[in-house]
C-alpha cells in the first residue's frame, strides 16, 4: 500500500509542476507563432513543448528533493532564489547539451565528430 500511495505523491507533485511549465512553453509558442505568421511561416511546437515540460517538470522535482535544491532554504528568500535559479539554470544548460551532442552522435555515429558538429 505505501508503494501506491508513493506513485500517487508522485505523480500528483510531477504532474502539477508540469502543467505549470506546459502552460508557459505553450504561451512561448503561440507567442513565437504569432510573430513568425507576420512572415508567412509555419511553425509546430506543440510536441517539442509537451517533451520539455514533461523533462523540465521532473528535473524540478528530483532537484527540489536533493540536497542541492535544499542548501539555502532556511536563509532569505532571495538568497533561495538566486541559488536555485543559478543550480537549476546550469542543470538546464547541462542537458540542453547533452540533448544536442545525444543527437549529433546519433547522426554522426562518431563521438569526436559528435563534440566538433
Amino acid at each position: 500500500m505505501k508503494f501506491i500511495e508513493f506513485i500517487t505523491s508522485e505523480f500528483r507533485e510531477v504532474s502539477r509542476v508540469t502543467l505549470y511549465f506546459l502552460c508557459c512553453f505553450l504561451l512561448i509558442i503561440a507567442l513565437k507563432k504569432l510573430f513568425l505568421m507576420q512572415y508567412q511561416i509555419e511553425f509546430y511546437g506543440l510536441s517539442s513543448a509537451v517533451v520539455g515540460a514533461l523533462i523540465v517538470g521532473k528535473v524540478v522535482v528530483v532537484l527540489d528533493h536533493t540536497r542541492a535544491g535544499d542548501r539555502f532554504r532556511n536563509h532569505q528568500g532571495y538568497i533561495n532564489v538566486i541559488y536555485k535559479s543559478t543550480v537549476y539554470t546550469l542543470v538546464v544548460l547541462l542537458v540542453g547539451f547533452g540533448e544536442r551532442l545525444f543527437h549529433a552522435y546519433r547522426h554522426s555515429v562518431d563521438l569526436q565528430h559528435a563534440l566538433r558538429g
